[in-house]
């Protein structure tokens, strides 16, 4: 076993020890992991951080598991469909009228005559 391992090995050892003496209350030693997790994860700083995709991973699991109840997720996507929106405004700004207009048109075409207009 390498150095690195066996420090390892004393080190669990230890902190069983520890709890198994009383010296060290599982539940703190617990306590104390997650406000370290939280402390590295919780703060989302969005594409480019390291943590970004494990981030969007425990996401999609969160949705999966239904931890975020229906009603608060139409709120999200509303808030999600407003920012989608504003980079297209802007990305429509940044390359000037005629892109914009030609976009439009674009959707329109799509959508059909009939549609235009129609509530």
């Amino acid at each position: 076993m390498t150095s690195a391992k066996q420090e390892a090995v004393k080190a669990a050892m230890g902190i069983a020890d520890d709890i198994a003496t009383g010296q060290l209350d599982a539940e703190d030693l617990e306590a104390e992991a997650v406000a370290a997790v939280r402390e590295l994860f919780s703060t989302v700083v969005g594409p480019g951080d390291a943590l970004w995709e494990l981030q969007c991973d425990v996401t999609r699991q969160v949705l999966t598991a239904g931890g975020i109840a229906a009603a608060e997720l139409t709120e999200w996507v509303a808030v999600q469909r407003s920012r989608e929106s504003q980079d297209v405004d802007a990305r429509a700004e940044v390359q000037g009228d005629g892109v914009a207009a030609e976009s439009d048109s674009v959707a329109r075409s799509d959508v059909g005559d009939e549609s235009v207009g129609h509530a």
